[in-house]
């Protein structure tokens, strides 16, 4: 009843009107997720609960067709709703009850909204183009207060893995846009998104960013995958493969110039005006007393050669290629128990000398802090879901034709369960790749009969 309402309520407003809300939503909320490490928006996640809501509802389109619940992903998602709640009550702990009502509530109905193809791609079209917003104003801030310099690159985000989970929804947001604006004979606008998507290439490589890297090239695979899936022929695909290759190689050196010599002179004419500059960096931020310049100019090969070395780390005898997550993992391991943890326990790693209860990876925080029903819950679902996608992988390859819909479910899928394995960016309202993630779990569809649901 409720949902025929809001059906109701949707049927009277425009769908431009919708988009500009849905697109509106979307860059509110990510920009607080990027200014959350220094602003420290304490109620941030129930503002991405508010996102999901609204976004999903203003989505939804009224169908009439049959409604096809997959019970294989609703049962294990109750199953991860209960043990949010049990624990909730054995800890006291608010905040697993907001999970368990995501869970439980919000992730089935995301989903009911989203059930038909015109709901679904309504939402997806404009998650898409809110992305394309972000980038832009991530590259305008950049410019003027993050200069490019001998470490890691993370914008004004202090964090480099965080500003790779920030580029990676955007990397497959922008082929997504590139592949309808080219159905659609918008050339100029195709040849901008490329361009966008050179420069989001760009960032992912300042960031130096091993994750990042790995789920961009995974991206591009299962583009490339989509391409050819779709019969298109090897001129036009090597046609595209070449645009990319020099879109890439030009921006690459264009967004070196824009944080450096760009971002200096903004930093200088700043200092004399002001006799001070407001600069961000590596874990770090605040304003500097200075002339603006900065003794770690930074060139492209430069920049190339730092994501290479950071690429190559591990190869050496002695050095640890995980950055220290195998010995976090093995105390995690140590800690697993049936009753769990209290949010504010933590354990000790040898490798750093410290106490923590960041675990990097999401399988075992779930267990860190649900105990073992908590792990295997989350691992049963993982394990479910991803046999579904691989069967609607295969299934799109044998037929020789994926639809665009699909090539955004496996990205985001793809890049998530990479993501996931080694970080804790799980909950749906404090992450940008989550909340995709999450929000696009196909547990109901509708205009399909059951015999021919593809699992």
């Amino acid at each position: 009843m409720i949902a025929k309402f809001i059906f109701m309520i949707n049927n009277h407003l425009s769908i431009k009107l919708k988009g500009i809300l849905v697109i509106t939503i979307f860059v509110a909320f990510s920009i607080l997720l990027v200014l959350y490490p220094f602003i420290h928006f304490k109620y941030i996640g129930y503002f991405g609960i508010l996102t999901i809501i609204i976004t999903t509802m203003l989505s939804g389109f009224y169908s009439d067709s049959i409604l096809v619940t997959k019970k294989y992903l609703l049962l294990p998602i109750i199953a991860i709703t209960i043990t949010y709640l049990i624990f909730a009550f054995v800890y006291s702990d608010s905040n697993r009850v907001v999970m368990a009502g995501y869970f439980g509530v919000l992730a089935p109905l995301s989903s009911y909204f989203l059930a038909n193809k015109e709901s679904r791609n309504f939402f997806i079209n404009n998650f898409t183009k809110a992305n394309v917003i972000i980038l832009i104003l991530l590259i305008i801030v950049s410019a003027i207060f993050a200069p490019l310099l001998d470490e890691q690159y993370s914008s004004i985000m202090l964090n480099p893995n965080g500003f790779s989970t920030v580029l990676t929804p955007i990397s497959y947001s922008l082929l997504y846009l590139f592949e309808v604006y080219k159905r659609n004979q918008m050339k100029i606008r195709a040849l901008l998104i490329m361009l966008l998507f050179g420069f989001n290439c760009a960032f992912m490589v300042f960031s130096r960013s091993r994750t990042g890297m790995v789920s961009l090239i995974a991206i591009v695979l299962l583009w490339v995958i989509y391409l050819i899936c779709n019969r298109i022929n090897i001129k036009r695909l090597l046609c595209n493969l070449i645009l990319m290759i020099i879109v890439v190689s030009v921006t690459l050196p264009l967004a070196t110039t824009l944080l450096t010599d760009v971002n200096y002179s903004i930093m200088n004419k700043e200092a004399k005006l002001t006799g001070r500059y407001f600069v961000f960096a590596l874990e770090r931020y605040g304003v500097c007393k200075s002339n603006g310049e900065s003794s770690s100019h930074v060139d492209t090969k430069q920049a190339i050669n730092g994501m290479v070395m950071r690429t190559e780390q591990g190869s050496k005898k002695g050095e640890d290629v995980s950055s220290g997550r195998f010995s976090i993992w093995k105390s995690t391991v140590k800690s697993l128990n049936f009753r769990g943890h209290d949010k504010n326990d933590v354990f000790y790693v040898p490798h750093r000398m410290d106490y923590t209860n960041d675990t990097h990876n999401m399988y075992l925080s779930m267990g860190f802090f649900n105990g073992y029903v908590g792990l295997i819950s989350i691992t049963i679902f993982m394990a479910i879901y991803l046999v579904y996608l691989f069967k609607l992988f295969i299934n799109s390859i044998l037929r020789r034709q994926m639809k665009l819909e699909y090539f955004f479910t496996l990205a985001v899928a793809g890049t998530f369960f990479i993501i996931s394995m080694l970080s804790t960016t799980f909950t749906p309202t404090g992450s940008y790749i989550a909340l995709a993630f999450w929000t696009t779990i196909p547990i109901f569809e509708r205009g399909k009969m059951k015999n021919n649901d593809i699992c």
